[in-house]
């Protein structure tokens, strides 16, 4: 690098030492001065771009907001369609509930179930301004009591049907023992051979058959072997065949043992009074023909289960004039008959509530 030579005039160099000074401090200046400048500029732009980038994050963030409250109000748009659907179908549950509810009146054998049903219901109608979860719950119990009452109501109509075909087979059955029995009356009628037994009282004091009913036979029931003990279902082992009587259709007579046992006794008396047997018409009752009766008679008839008969232990006899309220016959009855365990019930009793006067039963 070439040396700078300075004069020699002191008074010169030293003007020219100040011109070289002046010549530094304004190109350090102007350097100074580019580099501030060039710094604000980057700092306005670094402020820019940062300004820049927070606008864009607000609005994102407000993009995301707007989102998420259109997801929140669409899912409370669901939630809401979700328990109105629910509730309108909970509606329409009860009030086919209700109509299951009324159909079922007397066609189920336990009543508890209809009971249920009910206070489904009830709860049902609380629960239509309850929550989602509440309503489901109080569908489904709705819908659980609702299949017990129709399956419970199946079930019944399905017993009705068994008991009518059986109590239709054993009428038929009884029919043709009928038919049988008179077509044997018939044939020892034309023979004029054939022995008629004995009676051992006069024809004057023998009862006649002046009966004016005209409805649907009904005959004397013989027990099943296998027989539960309920009502209408005593088994053979429990039963005793009487020593004399068949009904109309030829079939014999049973009571339980002991009735049978004490009517036998109260028999020889009144035999031994009237010169011939105690007349029978009907003594025990099975419970499909406790349901043939029933069907026919309506509330004449006992509720099938609950009548006497079906428990051996009660009889009638024919409805003629000779046992008639009155007559010699019922009299002695209602009198003797107590003495072997025999009555006439105060409820069958002349002015009574139900006076049928052939009707006894056996207390014991």
């Amino acid at each position: 690098m070439p040396s700078l030579s300075l004069p020699r005039h002191p008074a010169l160099r030293a003007s020219v030492v100040v011109l070289l000074l002046l010549l530094v401090l304004v190109v350090t200046t102007s350097t100074v001065r580019a580099s501030t400048v060039d710094a604000q500029q980057a700092h306005e732009a670094a402020a820019e771009a940062a300004a820049d980038a927070e606008a864009r994050a607000a609005a994102s963030a407000k993009v995301a907001a707007t989102l998420e409250q259109a997801r929140l109000d669409e899912a409370e748009r669901v939630a809401l369609l979700e328990v109105e659907q629910a509730r309108e179908a909970l509606v329409k549950a009860i009030a086919a509930a209700h109509v299951v509810l009324d159909e079922s009146v007397d066609r189920v054998a336990d009543d508890l179930v209809r009971a249920a049903l009910a206070a489904a219901i009830d709860a049902a109608n609380v629960a239509l301004e309850a929550p989602l979860f509440e309503l489901e719950e109080a569908s489904s119990t709705l819908a659980d009591a609702q299949l017990a009452v129709t399956d419970a109501q199946t079930a019944w109509e399905d017993e009705q049907v068994r008991l009518e075909a059986e109590a239709a087979a054993e009428q038929a059955a009884l029919e043709a023992a009928q038919a049988t029995a008179e077509e044997a009356a018939g044939d020892t009628a034309a023979a004029p051979d054939a022995a008629a037994p004995a009676d051992p009282a006069p024809a004057s004091a023998q009862c006649v058959n002046d009966s004016t009913y005209s409805g649907t036979p009904f005959y004397t029931t013989a027990p099943s072997v296998d027989g539960d003990g309920s009502n209408g279902n005593i088994p053979a082992s429990q039963m005793t065949q009487l020593s004399w009587g068949h009904d109309t259709a030829g079939t014999p007579q049973y009571l339980r043992t002991q009735a049978a046992q004490a009517l036998d006794q109260l028999n020889q008396a009144y035999r031994a009074q009237f010169g011939s047997n105690l007349d029978l018409d009907l003594t025990y009752r099975s419970y499909a023909s406790q349901v043939a009766m029933r069907n026919e008679l309506g509330t004449i008839a006992a509720v099938p289960g609950t009548s006497t008969h079906g428990t051996g232990n009660a009889l009638d006899v024919p409805e003629w004039s000779c046992y008639a309220f009155g007559s010699v016959r019922r009299d002695w009855l209602v009198t003797n008959g107590p003495s072997y365990g025999w009555v006439s019930p105060s409820w069958a009793r002349e002015g009574s509530s139900n006076p049928e006067y052939w009707h006894y039963e056996y207390t014991g």
